[in-house]
């Protein structure tokens, strides 16, 4: 091995082993197998990771678009809840039940937060007790804190939680009256929402009502 040439004699025939050429090309050999293993890995490593990206990204929309369908059927429940002149509680029920079913399906979907909104509201309307009515505050104060400002149900279901949270400051002592005197002056104040005038009324009803409550 010392040196460059080495020479043998197989079956009566003088053969040259270039022995350095032959290991060179061992090693080459060798670093390619371990090269295409290694980019193997590489890629299988990304494959893996894409599709485990993309297979987390078809489940999340799942989830939004089951969520985004259950409320959807919630808010047309609440329209006709809203808009019924008999003042049947039988909707206001109907709506509690399913936002309260709806929160637990759909606990890790970005629209959980409504779901709580919409059960407090239930809660609220339905003739509650006074338990009832500390619950539904607290849903509304986790609610509000966890709703995304972008999303277009947020500003009539921020004057909702406000107008809830009056409700139960006003017929059952619940220490909300605060938090929503701020929610409404906020409203009120922001030229491009669409419902200040509604708070704006919503916060001179309330100065009425404490007038009234002193004498």
């Amino acid at each position: 091995l010392n040196r460059l040439f080495s020479e043998s004699r197989i079956y009566g025939m003088d053969v040259r082993v270039d022995w350095r050429s032959f290991l060179g090309g061992y090693i080459d050999w060798v670093d390619e197998v371990v090269g295409l293993r290694r980019i193997a890995l590489i890629i299988g490593v990304i494959v893996l990771s894409g599709g485990s990206w993309y297979g987390y990204r078809l489940y999340r929309n799942g989830v939004e678009t089951s969520a985004q369908r259950t409320m959807s059927s919630l808010f047309d429940l609440w329209q006709q809840a809203v808009m019924n002149r008999k003042g049947e509680q039988s909707l206001w029920k109907q709506l509690s039940d399913d936002s309260q079913h709806a929160m637990k399906q759909h606990a890790s979907s970005n629209l959980r937060p409504f779901f709580s909104i919409l059960y407090a509201q239930g809660l609220m309307r339905a003739q509650p007790s006074a338990q009832q009515a500390k619950e539904a505050v607290a849903l509304l104060q986790d609610g509000i804190k966890r709703m995304a400002t972008s999303h277009p149900y947020y500003p009539a279901m921020q004057l909702e939680s406000a107008k809830i949270m009056l409700d139960a400051s006003q017929r059952f002592g619940v220490a909300s009256h605060d938090q929503a005197i701020t929610i409404l002056n906020a409203i009120s104040t922001d030229k491009n929402n669409a419902f200040s005038t509604m708070a704006q009324a919503q916060i001179a009803y309330d100065k009425a009502y404490q007038s009234n409550a002193k004498h």
